[in-house]
């Protein structure tokens, strides 16, 4: 009985995963195969606009990130592609195209997607879910334990299975429940790329303050404030804060 329930919850959790990250193409299907035309001709300019207007009109899509990606890679604009490639990365994590593609642009601008010190294996295990992989695993450990616990306090014949039950599911929601904070706690919240050849980061926001420091196309950083054009910006390895423009950066998802 004790392995049935596993089994049971497991295909659940996994079933709900597969939900999360099954996303339906809403897009005009012309669209899709005018663009993926354009780019097997190798006409990177003509599908990236494309691309790009499909992964608007469907963000949750992150087959059209990738390829918009791939478009802004071959076109060398290497920030872009790098916001597009996390974008999809935050999707789709365990996709070892996008993955490979990801630290292929990262590795360019001089950085990495696993941090030093850390193996590779252990890495692809932190990022085996998605963010909202993550929270949908956890309300439905949740959701099963208390579902059990009501058994059990009802039930008087289901006293037994519901216990086991409930005990599984408990640990399964401390399990994805720390998972879910310790990358909250460990991974920007709002992040967003460089785009431009080089940023200046300034001391205030406005073009009078002076320039404290400046960042390469591709580095990524964090959005902590936001005021008129400007973004209040942080990158946390090298200590610094400071004013961008909007317009050189491209924030991975709507600041919060």
């Amino acid at each position: 009985m004790r392995k049935f329930s596993c089994l049971a919850f497991f295909a659940l959790a996994l079933a709900a995963a597969q939900n999360v990250a099954a996303q339906p193409q809403t897009a005009p299907q012309s669209d899709a195969a005018k663009a993926d035309s354009f780019y097997r001709d190798g006409k990177f300019d003509e599908a990236a606009p494309i691309y790009a207007q499909l992964a608007k009109a469907d963000p949750d899509n992150p087959w059209f990130h990738y390829n918009l990606g791939n478009s802004y890679y071959k076109t060398n604009k290497l920030g872009l592609a790098i916001a597009s490639y996390m974008r999809a990365y935050r999707l789709l994590p365990r996709n070892g195209d996008i993955r490979y593609n990801l630290a292929l642009a990262l590795k360019r601008s001089g950085q990495t997607l696993v941090p030093q010190g850390m193996p590779e294996t252990v890495h692809r295990l932190y990022y085996l879910f998605s963010d909202v992989e993550l929270q949908g695993l956890f309300w439905l450990a949740l959701w099963l334990a208390c579902l059990a616990g009501a058994a059990f306090a009802l039930i008087k014949q289901a006293k037994p299975v519901s216990l086991r039950v409930a005990a599984i599911s408990a640990a399964f929601t401390l399990l994805f429940g720390g998972w879910w904070f310790l990358r909250a706690e460990n991974d920007y919240s709002s992040p967003a790329v460089a785009i431009d050849s080089v940023t200046e980061i300034r001391s205030g926001p406005g073009p009078t303050f002076n320039t404290s420091a400046t960042m390469p196309e591709g580095h990524i950083v964090e959005i902590i404030d936001s005021k008129e054009d400007w973004y209040e910006i942080s990158i946390r390895a090298e200590g610094i804060k400071g004013w961008v423009l909007k317009t050189s950066v491209a924030p991975i998802s709507e600041p919060s």
